[in-house]
C-alpha cells in the first residue's frame, strides 16, 4: 500500500472512531393488575447521561351501570341499554414508596373510550361497560431518580391510577328501549361486585429511557492524534524501506 493510501485509511478510521457514543435504550415496564400502583425503577446513571424519557401507558377500565327507578308496566321483562364513554384515566408518577412523603413528579391524563350494548333484565339490572385508551408522553428526564434510591426491590418509581371522577358517570351517555334512567355504580365491576377502582382497571406501563454512554470507553483526541502520527510514521518507514530496497549494492552482488 502506497503512503498517500495509507493516510487516508488512517484518517478514515479515525475520523469514524472519534464520532461520539451512539445513544443507548433501556426500557422497564409493569402493570397495574390488581393493584392501586406500578413500581417502576429508576435510571442507573453510571450508564452515561439520561437524554430523554418516554412513558407509555395503555390498558381498560371497567364499569358496572344499574337501571334505577321504575320498569314501565305493560313494556316487556328485558331493555336494550346503549352506552359509550369519552373520558379520560388519570395518573402520578411518584417517588417510590408512596408512603415515605408522597412526593408527585408528575401527571398524566390518557383519553379512554368505549362503547357497546346490553340486554337488561327487570329482575337484574345492572350491565357492564369497557373502555379503553394508551398514550405515550414525554418526561422530563431531571424528575428521574437514580436507580435503586429508594432500596426496595429496585423500585424507585411508582405509577398510580387516581383521582376522584373516574366512575362518577359524568363520561358516560346512555341510551335506552323503552325509555330508561341507567346510571354507573362508580368503582363497582365484574357482576356488580364492589371492587374498589384499582380492581377495575387494568394498564400497563412502559418507561423508555434514552441516554448516551459515558465516553471513557472512546479514546480522547490527543490519543486519536497520537495513533495518526505514528500511521504516518510507519507509513514513511516502509516507504523508505521500499526506496532503499531498489538502491543498487556499493558492494556489488
Amino acid at each position: 500500500m502506497g503512503l498517500k493510501r495509507l493516510l487516508v485509511a488512517a484518517a478514515i478510521t479515525a475520523g469514524l472512531s472519534a464520532q461520539p457514543a451512539s445513544a443507548e435504550v433501556v426500557v422497564v415496564s409493569g402493570n397495574n393488575y390488581g393493584a392501586a400502583l406500578g413500581a417502576l425503577p429508576g435510571f442507573d446513571y453510571s450508564l452515561g447521561t439520561l437524554d430523554g424519557v418516554t412513558l407509555a401507558i395503555s390498558g381498560t377500565e371497567n364499569r358496572s351501570g344499574f337501571v334505577i327507578g321504575g320498569w314501565p308496566q305493560d313494556d316487556p321483562a328485558t331493555a336494550d341499554i346503549g352506552w359509550s364513554i369519552d373520558g379520560t384515566s388519570n395518573f402520578s408518577l411518584f417517588l417510590f414508596p408512596v408512603s415515605q412523603g408522597s412526593v408527585e413528579l408528575a401527571t398524566f391524563a390518557v383519553p379512554i373510550s368505549g362503547s357497546g350494548e346490553a340486554t337488561v333484565r327487570d329482575d337484574d339490572r345492572s350491565f357492564e361497560m369497557s373502555a379503553n385508551g394508551a398514550a405515550t408522553f414525554s418526561v422530563d428526564p431531571s424528575i428521574i431518580p437514580q436507580l435503586g434510591t429508594s432500596g426496595i426491590y429496585d423500585w424507585d418509581l411508582a405509577l398510580r391510577f387516581f383521582g376522584p371522577g373516574f366512575y362518577d358517570g359524568s363520561d358516560i351517555t346512555f341510551s335506552s328501549d323503552p325509555p330508561l334512567q341507567p346510571i354507573s355504580l362508580g368503582p363497582v365491576c365484574y357482576g356488580g361486585a364492589f371492587q374498589g377502582e384499582e380492581l377495575c382497571n387494568f394498564f400497563n406501563y412502559t418507561l423508555s429511557y434514552s441516554y448516551t454512554p459515558n465516553a471513557s470507553a472512546v479514546p480522547e483526541p490527543s490519543t486519536w492524534m497520537m495513533m495518526l502520527v505514528g500511521f504516518v510514521a510507519a507509513g514513511v518507514r516502509v516507504r523508505r524501506n521500499k526506496v532503499h530496497s531498489r538502491l543498487p549494492s556499493p558492494f556489488g552482488t
